[in-house]
Formats: C-alpha cells, structure tokens, sequence
C-alpha cells in the first residue's frame, strides 16, 4: 500500500507493508485502523472519567475496492479506496471522530463497546433509537455469572451517537465473530471475539461521539457536526523544515506531532493503544523534547512528579500507583528539572519549590541508603523490568548509579553545598572500582552481562569515564549488541537468553533481544557526543532505522516501542512517547 506524508506542501511516499494510522484528540481518545481489524484495540476509543472504552471496532464502505493509499496530513488522516477518499478527524479535546467521504457511499460500521482491557462476552446489550439527523445507540453492560459471581446487574450505560444532516440507514443489529491475527502473533489472548454489526448509512459526512451520558453525547455529535465542517481547510501547525534530508525532517515532524498527540492534560501517556497511563519514567526521559516544544507542560509534568514522593524519596512507577516503585525516575527527574532550570524557565517562586522537593527527595534517598553507598534496586524497579527468568536486576545496578551520580550534582548546583561534591567523588570512586574491568562497565555488581545500559549511564553521568575510556568501552560492546539493520540488542548476542525474535506479551524477548528504539536514540545521542566520526557508521544507521521505522512502519508517523533483534519491525506499543522524545532529541543533537 502507497503511504504517503504531506505536510507545508512537502511530501514524501512509499510502499508500505500492513500499514496502520493513528489520531488522536490530544486527550486520551484515539482512532487506530489499519486494512482490517487485526487487533482487539483497533478501533475509536475514548478516554472518559479515567476510563479507556472503545466504542467502534471498524469503519468500512460497502462493497469499496482494496485500499491504495493512507495520505497522513499530520492534523487528520486519508484514506483511498477506489476512486473514494475518506477524511478521519479527531476535534482536539472532544470526544468526537469526524469522518468525511469525498461523494455519498454506503457505510458499514461495526460496534465494540467495553473498557479496553476488559475482554469478556457475556453480558453485553445493544439498543438504538432514532433521533433528529441521526442514531443513539445505548451499549449496557452486565455481569453474568459465566464469567462474574453476580449476575444480570448493571455495571453501566455508554452511548454512542451517530450524527448527520443528511443520511439514510438501515439497522443490522448482529453480531459476528472476529479474528485478530496481530493479537495471535504477539500472544495476546483472547484472539477472537463476537463484535456488533450495527447498521449500513447511506451518507457523505458523519460525527461519531461517545458518553456515559446520553445527553452529553448528543450534545457533543451536534457541536462537532457544527464547528467542524471543512476539515480539509485546516492548517497545520508543525513548523518549517531546517533538515536537508527530507526523510529525517518528516520524520523530525511526525515524531513532534506524535509526542504532542499524546499529550493528556498535565502528562502524557506512554503509548497508545494500550500504555494509556502516566509512567514516571517515561514521561522524565520524554521531558527533554518536551521542553523544547511546550516548556509550559515540562513544568506541570515535574511538579506533578515532585508531589508523588514515596517514602523512600522516589517515585511510583506510575498514576495510578502500583505496588513497585521505580529505581530510575527520580534520578531521572533531578536531571531533566536541572535541564529546565539552566533554560531558565522556572520563576524565583517555582525554582525555591523544585528545591525544596528535590532536597526532601534527596534527604529521604539517603536516609534510606545502603550502608555501602551505592544506590540499590529491588526486582522489577529499573526500565528492563520484566519478570522472565533470567531477568532480575535486583541490587546494584549501572544506570543506577549513574543517575545518583547526577543527582548529586544537580544538588550541588542548587544550594552549592559542598556535602553533595564529596558524596559525589565517593560513590563515582567506588563505582569505577566495583563496575570498570577491562575496559568494560559491569551492567551490575556481580553481572558482567553485556547490556545497553552502558550508554544510559553515560548520557547521564558522561563524567564517570574518560573520554579515552569510553571509546574503548563502546568499540568492545558494540560489537556484542549491534544489529545490522541500526539497533542495539537488549542483551549480548551471544548470550544463551538471547532471543532473536519478538516473543509479544511472552516477555522472554523484551529484555532478552528486542531493540528499543529509545535506547537507541539515547545510544547514538551519546556516540555523536563522544566521537561523532569514529562512530558515524552506527549513528547514521540508528538515525535511519528510526527515521524508516516512524515513515513506513507500524501506524505511521509514531515511534513504535521495539523492534526484534533480527529484522527491523515496528513491534510492541505502536505508538510509544519515549520512542518519539528521544528520536526528536537525536535529530537536534545531529542537526
């Protein structure tokens, strides 16, 4: 299939393999849809009351030729099918989907309402009635004791309206069964399910719009029908190219508009379609692009995080809270708000609390402290945090330490207290002594496994090492990690856990081979840093895998979260913000 990205009359296309597109408006809801409904989360979703629901599985025109070409205009997407082009479009911060024909078809949509992770049969109604210029259809949701230890009680009503000056429709009412054949292959059950064939429409413009209210969603259906009548008139806001290379600069762009789309109030999700919660770690390690697009969130995101202090002095893993705490986003944090201070974007006022909470989390870090001064980690803390076996990072971990390291120089900056200067000098002393053998960094005490690690830890404490000792450093893991196509392996290639390919929701490979592409990103960032032409072959292939990945893989225009170790692919979460944060911060860094 031809994709094709327009954007400030510049355009670029390509064939493309199983091409998806994702939209969003820009507040939890999003449209993912590719040639077919492959995936349980293809479909409209909105994000209601901190609720993910899906509403509608598919849209398709009845009797329509195969799809020829996906036009992403970066503010909505076209589809070409035949000699009929159609315009999805998503209203920022409505819960609304526009969807426009280029002359007057027949309409089939299917129907799929639930929570996105809820995956059960039973219980599940249907039932429509007809309003002015348009449909409401009432999804009521009850338990069974097939699957619940109550049944017949209602857990709740949602309503999707269908709006339109002008259409014809015909109700169908039945319910098929669905396949799923990228849930089969990433091993996430169920693989099948019975979805809702609702009705054909004779139309050339639709609203969509969803609520828990029925009210509200008609309400909505009409404001949107209103406001929103020529989408194809609207002009994006994504600034001019300053890139020579017309794919990086597309690519630059969509990597921008990826992030910015996943925005969500103060925060921004880690990924859609299944990430949809605020992860301290990924939202610190996307802060640094973020700044250079909306300084005004980078600030809300880090006082949101400063007011989720545990007990110990770090961070939860993420909002909503969960049981594990996260080893690396507080150190993380320290390093991206000491970022924003140099920019000079914080207020006397705002300055003396970053202070003030960053000192409090440092006072709780070391209360809590091992006698031996070294920053430790229990299972599941740091970024690679599965539980496969072979996969506990527990204790004293690199990155770790580096981003203590930082830490404590971002406190001796803001209060020049020379305590922090002598913790610094102790615990590099000893990490050097416990983690540098032969001119190569332990991933742990203990645990000579070679990881890509190594770079986290020099992109955040490049000081740990010589410039001397890190060249030799990296000229002897390269080798062990590289993947020809432009990736880092997320474990020794030779190593017995390796896995060449994406296991899916089987996480044997996620940290036993799969590359990331934020890893990557960071790994090139820090190579152009400390040789940029010694190591110009490995940046120019990272920053390619990237760009290709983002243009013609997965649901174009996003940086998806991995790759397998031995094909570039566009696997996990297809649209994950640290995977777009960072590539946004690579080309800045190179260009």
């Amino acid at each position: 299939m031809l994709v094709t990205h327009s954007l400030n009359l510049r355009e670029i296309q390509k064939n493309a393999e199983k091409p998806k597109f994702l939209i969003t408006n820009r507040n939890g809801g999003f449209l993912l849809l590719g040639k077919s409904p492959e995936s349980r989360y293809n479909g409209l979703f909105f994000f209601i009351d901190s609720k993910m629901m899906k509403t509608i599985e598919n849209i398709d025109i009845v009797g329509s030729e195969e799809c020829r070409e996906i036009v992403n205009h970066f503010n909505f997407i076209e589809r070409i099918k035949g000699n009929v082009h159609e315009c999805f479009f998503m209203p920022e911060k409505a819960n609304c989907l526009v969807y426009e024909l280029s002359r007057e078809s027949d309409i089939m949509f299917t129907l799929d309402v639930k929570e996105a992770y809820d995956n059960r049969e039973y219980g599940r109604y249907y039932a429509v009635e007809e309003i002015k210029n348009g449909l409401v259809f009432r999804f009521t949701k009850r338990t069974d004791t097939k699957e619940d230890s109550t049944n017949n009680a209602i857990e709740y009503d949602f309503y999707l309206v269908v709006y339109s000056d002008e259409m014809d429709y015909s109700l169908v009412r039945s319910w098929i069964p669905r396949e799923y054949g990228d849930d089969r292959e990433r091993n996430s059950n169920p693989f099948t399910r019975h979805v809702f064939d609702a009705a054909r429409i004779k139309a050339k413009k639709l609203v969509f719009s969803g609520a828990f209210s029925r009210k509200k969603a008609i309400e909505e259906a009409k404001a949107c029908y209103k406001k929103y009548s020529d989408i194809k008139n609207m002009k994006s806001d994504s600034k001019s190219f300053f890139i020579d290379d017309t794919e990086t600069a597309m690519a630059y762009e969509n990597a921008k508009n990826s992030l910015s789309s996943l925005t969500i109030g103060d925060g921004i999700f880690a990924g859609l379609p299944w990430f949809f919660q605020s992860w301290s770690r990924d939202e610190a390690y996307c802060l640094k692009a973020l700044m250079k697009m909306d300084t005004g969130l980078s600030k809300k995101i880090i006082f949101k995080w400063l007011q989720q202090l545990t007990p110990s002095g770090k961070l939860p893993n993420r909002i909503p809270a969960t049981a594990t705490q996260c080893a690396d986003s507080i150190g993380i944090l320290f390093y991206r708000a000491w970022e924003l201070i140099k920019k000079q974007e914080l207020s006397k006022n705002d300055l003396v609390k970053v202070r003030e909470k960053l000192e409090h989390s440092m006072y709780l870090m070391l209360k809590n402290a091992a006698t031996d001064g070294f920053d430790q980690n229990t299972p599941q803390e740091t970024w690679m945090d599965s539980n496969i076996q072979g996969s506990n990072r527990a204790g004293v971990r690199l990155e770790i330490q580096a981003l203590r390291l930082a830490a404590y120089k971002t406190m001796y900056h803001l209060d020049w207290n020379h305590r922090y200067v002598s913790l610094e000098e102790e615990l590099a002393h000893k990490v050097r002594e416990r983690f540098f053998k032969e001119g190569i960094l332990a991933d742990g005490i203990g645990d000579w496994t070679v990881r890509p690690n190594i770079f986290l830890a020099a992109y955040f404490y490049p000081e740990l090492l010589r410039k001397e000792e890190w060249l030799t450093c990296f000229e002897k893991i390269l080798p062990k990690l590289w993947l020809n196509w432009g990736g880092l392996s997320t474990i020794d290639k030779s190593d017995y856990r390796f896995k060449p390919w994406h296991t899916g929701e089987n996480a044997e490979s996620y940290h036993h081979g799969d590359s990331w592409f934020f890893v990557n990103n960071i790994a090139a960032i820090v190579m152009a840093r400390t040789d940029r032409h010694k190591f110009k072959s490995y940046i120019d292939k990272i920053l390619r895998a990237s760009t290709e990945e983002i243009l013609w893989k997965g649901a174009i225009g996003h940086a998806a979260e991995l790759s397998s170790a031995s094909e570039l692919k566009s696997e996990g979460c297809l649209a994950q913000a640290w995977s777009a944060a960072t590539f946004i911060e690579l080309v800045d860094e190179l260009f």
